[in-house]
């Protein structure tokens, strides 16, 4: 129920971030694999037509489990009836959310006029259903630093999926070949989280335990809903107004953007929270860590992300097949948005670590408003204007970011500038660079014309960064090793007290 006492609360965390570790990269390199394959097995309608009905059903079923999960996992002590509760509300809730697909989509493929829809979104419900069964075991295995046991039963379920989904496109199933992946691995790894987790539901329910989760989960509910215009509208727009191969060649782009964010983050996300945590009552020392990471994380993420921009189009069509080139402008407008979202993963965990929820919802709003605006104007231009409706509204935003980060913790926007400024310059410098190789080398093929882009813009920016910034990026990236060397230790964060 708790982590054994030999082991110890710290040493337990440190375990579960290796584990989590693992799993984070090691089911984002199954996705990546089998994201390559699949694109060159199937057409861009086909990933169209998927990413249309997931997206439905991901709306429809945002709320199935009521916030709880959430709850239950930043619970230490856990009261086996208000489990119980949990788990029953939370199945029953999402069959009826299956039914409620069921029953609605005749008339949902009347108003999208999608008739591939009739026999998709029935068949996916069933995901939201398995889903279910295994969610409040998901989150106290999170709640218990058995981060091993999720490790197992995600990258088990995910390798059995990924082969399934092979296999079906290899047969000629088309896009049915993604819903029997999707069946797959949803069943694997629910069936492998129940069976790994201590804890076993039982036939019991009490209202009054479920209604004490529900009140406390609503500012949660609040956030999940605002998920779905931040990360579901721009889907469902494309796919309503301008059709599966739209949907499917700006999915494409938008994911592979995604995963590079995801590789980047995987392990910097696992420290910057207790980092901050740890100096929320010294916001000058919480200012000056930032400082470090943001400058520190530009010097990757940002040349990265510049070089991703200016090579996007061979890069697709290398990596996916020549079919994939249109994704590429897509891709460059997210890698464009990549440079500036980077340094912005920091924002969120030194809010929470202040207490500052609330503009955190705040900020929730207003990115969700925006982009509801920017994305209704720009779909009758296509994929593309989507894409650049998202980027531009986040940098429209990021001036209110950089607000609440002085609020917090009397953070210098100047001193935020200065930071960024080597990456940022050496990193337009590459991509100048790389944009200007890449025009030279027309007429040579893709794959020649990205290798020869690349070595050009990772020279320019590696001479940029020694020449000009060298003792600004040794100090940063020596300061931030520090940091992560200190967050693993098992005195937590101790030595960056001096």
């Amino acid at each position: 129920m708790v982590p054994p006492a030999s082991v110890g609360l710290k040493g337990a965390a440190f375990i579960g971030v290796l584990w989590s570790l693992a799993q984070a990269w090691g089911v984002r390199i199954i996705t990546l694999l089998h994201f390559i394959i699949i694109a060159r097995l199937l057409e861009p309608s086909d990933l169209g037509v998927i990413a249309f009905a997931a997206t439905i059903v991901a709306c429809l079923s945002t709320l199935v489990d009521q916030g709880m999960t959430t709850i239950v996992e930043g619970t230490v002590n856990h009261d086996e009836i208000t489990l119980d509760s949990a788990w029953w509300a939370t199945v029953v809730a999402s069959l009826l959310v299956c039914a409620g697909i069921v029953i609605a989509t005749p008339a949902l493929v009347q108003w999208t006029g999608k008739g591939y829809l009739g026999a998709l979104l029935p068949v996916l419900s069933i995901t939201v259903v398995l889903s279910a069964t295994s969610a409040i075991q998901l989150a106290l295995l999170k709640a218990r630093f058995l981060h091993r046991s999720i490790a197992i039963a995600f990258l088990v379920g995910n390798a059995a999926g990924a082969a399934t989904g092979i296999a079906c496109a290899v047969a000629g199933w088309a896009y049915w070949a993604l819903v029997a992946k999707a069946l797959v691995e949803g069943a694997l790894i629910s069936a492998l989280l129940v069976w790994l987790s201590p804890w076993k539901p039982r036939l019991q329910f009490k209202a009054e335990a479920w209604l004490g989760l529900l009140r406390k989960s609503r500012p949660v509910i609040g956030m999940r809903l605002l998920d779905i215009v931040n990360q579901r509208l721009d889907a469902l727009l494309i796919g309503a107004r301008l059709g599966a191969t739209a949907l499917g060649l700006y999915s494409t782009g938008q994911r592979i953007y995604q995963i590079v964010l995801e590789v980047l983050f995987s392990a910097v996300n696992q420290v910057s929270l207790p980092i901050f945590s740890r100096f929320s009552n010294q916001p000058g020392r919480a200012a000056e860590i930032l400082l470090r990471l943001v400058s520190c994380t530009s010097l990757l993420t940002f040349p990265a992300f510049a070089l991703m921009s200016a090579t996007a189009i061979d890069m697709t069509a290398v990596v996916f097949g020549d079919k994939w080139r249109a994704s590429g402008p897509v891709l460059s407008v997210f890698a464009i948005g990549g440079i500036l979202f980077s340094v912005s993963y920091f924002n969120a965990p030194l809010l929470m670590a202040s207490g500052r929820a609330k503009q955190l919802f705040w900020l929730g709003v207003l990115n969700a408003v925006g982009n509801t605006i920017g994305f209704l104007i720009a779909v009758p231009f296509g994929a593309v204007a989507v894409a650049a409706a998202f980027v531009i509204r986040g940098f429209l935003v990021y001036p209110v970011n950089l607000y609440l980060l002085r609020e917090a913790c009397g953070m210098s926007i100047a001193r935020y500038a200065r930071a960024l400024w080597p990456a940022a310059a050496s990193s337009a410098l590459a991509a100048i660079a790389a944009w200007a190789c890449g025009a030279e080398l027309a007429h040579w093929s893709s794959a020649a014309r990205l290798l020869c882009t690349l070595g050009v813009g990772v020279g320019v920016y590696a001479l940029s960064i020694v020449s000009l910034f060298r003792t600004e990026a040794y100090s940063a990236v020596t300061e931030v090793l520090g940091m992560v060397k200190a967050a693993r230790a098992p005195g937590l964060l101790k030595n960056l007290e001096t």
